[in-house]
């Protein structure tokens, strides 16, 4: 895994393209449907998974929205969950944490990119 300077790291994240352009209405509220339901919903009509370059398939479902949602969600957060595919596949690795589940060859790490939406700026992480 090629390790970025913080120098490269505040490079990507402040003057490159978006990897992600949202518009702001993803995950609108729906009667009868939870936020919860309709990112597992997305994530599994887009084959419930991302190609990280470094990490190689990782799983997107309801159970990685789960463990997020208990760090709180607002609209923006909300908004982001369209965008973690992206940000998976072409964002850079900015802190590795390793294997975090013992005798199981699982990894993680906080992977950042710039992201757009409603034509804001924002930088997203994903864990």
């Amino acid at each position: 895994m090629r390790k970025f300077t913080l120098l490269e790291q505040k490079e990507f994240l402040f003057n490159s393209k978006p990897v992600a352009v949202l518009t702001g209405d993803e995950f609108a509220k729906q009667k009868g449907i939870t936020l919860t339901q309709q990112v597992t919903e997305y994530y599994a009509v887009i084959g419930g998974k991302a190609l990280s370059p470094v990490y190689g398939e990782v799983i997107l479902d309801k159970k990685g929205v789960d463990d997020d949602f208990a760090h709180g969600i607002g609209r923006i957060k909300a908004i982001a969950f369209a965008a973690v595919p992206q940000i998976i596949e072409k964002g850079i690795v900015i802190l590795p944490f390793g294997k975090y589940k013992s005798g199981e060859n699982v990894v993680s790490a906080m992977i950042a990119a710039p992201i757009q939406i409603a034509n804001n700026e924002y930088m997203c992480s994903c864990t």
